[in-house]
């Protein structure tokens, strides 16, 4: 029950996804990249929970870093290193991070953030966001990924986690209760 409903959520905001990320970042139509991007992180739980997001995480499987650096320069954006050995692009007043990655799992630190859009396929993949969420477990999976502000990173990630609790299982809590 609970799992359809965290289902049900993201087939529902999949529209949402493509639109947002097109606003916000309407230029990467016109990238030509190589391998496989996919949104990630704070941008997607925002959509989630019908908040304003703050920036835009992307991630590449399998590409490579000279492509997604002449991307940026044929489209003349305004960019610097992240900590990601990536890049922060700063496009019409908003941070757009971009990187590759060998795989999925090594583009995230914590489980909640194991929530993926693919770009091209238009759709998401759960590599265990709806497992943290049902099973109550925020782990983290990737030592190497933590920030410089580790601790008020892991303050943020906890509260954000409880508040996608709260959300994506309270329908799921009435009518358990409801059912007894």
């Amino acid at each position: 029950m609970k799992c359809s409903n965290i289902q049900t959520k993201l087939i529902e905001i999949a529209n949402d996804v493509e639109k947002k990320f097109n606003e916000y970042f309407d230029i990467f139509s016109e990238f030509n990249i190589e391998g496989s991007p996919y949104i990630i992180g704070g941008f997607l739980r925002s959509i989630l929970l019908d908040r304003t997001t703050k920036d835009l995480d992307i991630i590449v499987c399998n590409g490579n870093k000279e492509n997604i650096l002449e991307n940026i320069r044929k489209n003349n954006l305004e960019y610097k290193i992240n900590h990601f050995n990536g890049y922060k692009i700063l496009y019409n007043g908003k941070e757009i991070d971009i990187w590759n990655v060998n795989n999925l799992i090594d583009g995230i630190e914590y489980n909640i953030e194991a929530l993926f859009y693919d770009i091209k396929e238009k759709k998401f993949i759960d590599l265990g966001f709806t497992d943290s969420i049902e099973n109550n477990k925020l782990i983290e999976i990737n030592e190497k990924n933590r920030s410089d502000q580790y601790l008020q990173r892991r303050e943020k990630i906890c509260k954000e986690w409880n508040t996608l609790k709260s959300f994506l299982l309270k329908d799921t809590y009435i009518q358990d209760h409801l059912e007894r």
